[in-house]
């Protein structure tokens, strides 16, 4: 199904594969994993830090139907950062409460590893206070991530170490290849599945 590619180490523990319907059409480059909780649940809200980024869809049928097949029939936004922090999102299983951080883009991904730094006055102040709700009202949903790796570190591996051949991240910590081909992904998307089956997208961005 991810073709031997393990799971990023945010999501090993927490992910599940036993839905085909949420496994079709994979690409070449991509992890896919259902999230699920410690006590086994799959319903949750999606609590994010700091806004909701909408545009403009030409109403052409062309355009309309390209929309819905990206981003779902009740989209109401990708989960975006602000001019100041990026984004930040929290899975909250609906039954036991337990909370699971599900993409921080200060953290994670090719451009947290090696090429963006954070001041501590920018993360310190991001509060995930509200909840993704989809153009129908809905909160609850099953959720699904993809992230691509796109970056081939075996081909590439000597153009990422330091003058002394160690591979390094851009925080200085020493890293080796099964962690870059675990969490080096480039690009990450967030889908939540209704009651009905029915996908909407709540968070994408490429990465590096």
């Amino acid at each position: 199904m991810n073709r031997g590619r393990q799971a990023p180490d945010l999501y090993a523990k927490y992910a599940v594969y036993d839905k085909p319907a949420y496994f079709n059409q994979m690409r070449e480059t991509e992890w896919r994993g259902q999230l699920q909780s410690s006590s086994g649940g799959r319903l949750f809200r999606i609590k994010y830090y700091d806004s909701l980024f909408r545009w403009e869809v030409k109403p052409t049928p062309q355009h309309l139907v390209h929309h819905q097949q990206h981003y779902g029939r009740h989209f109401n936004g990708l989960v975006a950062g602000s001019d100041l922090a990026p984004e930040l999102l929290i899975a909250i299983d609906i039954r036991s409460g337990e909370e699971i951080l599900l993409f921080d883009g200060a953290r994670h991904g090719y451009s947290n590893l090696f090429c963006d730094t954070w001041e501590p006055r920018q993360l310190n102040n991001r509060k995930p206070s509200k909840f993704y709700t989809d153009s129908r009202g809905n909160q609850e949903f099953e959720i699904v991530v993809q992230a691509f790796f796109n970056v081939d570190y075996e081909e590439e591996l000597d153009s990422f170490r330091d003058k002394s051949g160690t591979l390094r991240l851009i925080s200085g910590e020493k890293t080796n290849l099964g962690f870059l081909l675990r969490n080096g992904f480039d690009a990450i998307a967030i889908r939540g599945y209704d009651s009905q089956g029915e996908f909407v997208a709540i968070h994408s961005a490429e990465l590096a």
